[in-house]
């Protein structure tokens, strides 16, 4: 999921092949891609997006983990094009110089592509499994380790790892479960979605503790719970979005008021 600067959500629809488009407001989403059309896809084989990052120009970048791609919308283009071949593309993160970060799920490589170059630089080989990942502001690369339910960090210019998020050293409420995806605020602070415990953690710099902020009820289908979520992401005014896997929604929380629409 992807959120804009005018609060347009961007989707990656894995299940129906899709990426979808919902402006603030509108009841109904506009399919961008959709993977069954092969006239206007440039892809061969199984077409499942797994996640999407959109720039300031609007061109959208979808990873498709099956076909080793990711791929490339321009607005206004009617077809994709192929930026990138990659093994097992599995998530995508865009800085503010616009270079683009992906992470593969198989060789559990991390590369970095800057603006205008082809080839990436790996950043990290090997050292974990899996890993959803995001950018901040001083292009600091935090990824979450699904099998050591931890978070990693890369600061910018560096080649060290080190793990600014150990849940698994954690008992009760400050204990990871199966963290799906991550994101960071201008503050420095982490959120992260927990599959496993059907939450939303907030993790303040240098803190060792988690505060859950969505969640804290367990889980279940009303306003106030999740089950299983999978991604989140901010919109500019602040406001909290999180995909809510298995009741197949996306809930809005204004951290103002707690409320949820």
């Amino acid at each position: 999921m992807f959120i804009d600067e005018n609060q347009t959500i961007y989707i990656a629809g894995t299940g129906n092949h899709r990426v979808i488009k919902w402006k603030q407001d509108a009841s109904s989403g506009e399919i961008i891609t959709d993977g069954n059309d092969k006239e206007n896809i440039n892809i061969s084989g199984s077409n499942k997006p797994f996640d999407i990052g959109v720039d300031k120009n609007g061109t959208i970048y979808i990873a498709y983990p099956y076909i080793h791609q990711v791929q490339k919308w321009i607005r206004g283009a009617d077809r994709s094009e192929t930026m990138i071949n990659i093994y097992s593309p599995l998530s995508i993160a865009i800085d503010n110089e616009e270079s683009i970060y992906v992470s593969s799920m198989s060789s559990s490589k991390l590369k970095k592509y800057r603006k205008g170059v082809t080839y990436g630089q790996v950043l990290m080989s090997g050292e974990v499994g899996p890993f959803p990942l995001t950018v901040d502001r001083h292009r600091s690369v935090y990824m979450v380790d699904m099998y050591h339910d931890r978070i990693l960090k890369i600061d910018e210019g560096k080649r060290t790892i080190s793990v600014v998020v150990d849940g698994s050293e954690h008992s009760g409420t400050h204990r990871l479960s199966k963290p799906h995806s991550i994101a960071v605020d201008e503050s420095g602070a982490l959120y992260i979605t927990e599959w496993g415990n059907h939450r939303i953690t907030r993790w303040l710099p240098g803190s060792t503790n988690g505060i859950v902020i969505v969640g804290d009820r367990g889980s279940g289908s009303h306003s106030n719970q999740l089950h299983n979520p999978t991604d989140l992401g901010f919109d500019s005014e602040g406001n909290l979005y999180v995909v809510d896997g298995k009741n197949g929604r996306i809930q809005k929380f204004l951290i103002d008021n707690s409320s949820c629409q």
